[in-house]
């Protein structure tokens, strides 16, 4: 399913508002279980549309060593 950003700043709202409903423009309604899974599938749609968009997250890792001077 192609997700829009619209849908993931009402899913967010939703969660930040704490209830398990959501509806969107479009007259479709879903409601979750828990805020648990609400958060799995904004993490879904944010991967998904970034994907679509071409921006992925980058992980960084950054490595520091040093020593005594010896």
């Amino acid at each position: 399913m192609a997700y829009t950003q619209e849908q993931l700043d009402k899913l967010e709202q939703a969660i930040a508002d704490g209830v398990l409903s959501v509806r969107h423009s479009d007259g479709t309604s879903v409601t979750y279980q828990s805020i648990d899974q609400m958060r799995r599938v904004r993490a879904d749609m944010l991967a998904e549309i970034q994907a679509s968009a071409g921006t992925r997250r980058r992980r960084t890792m950054r490595v520091y060593q040093s020593r005594k001077g010896l």
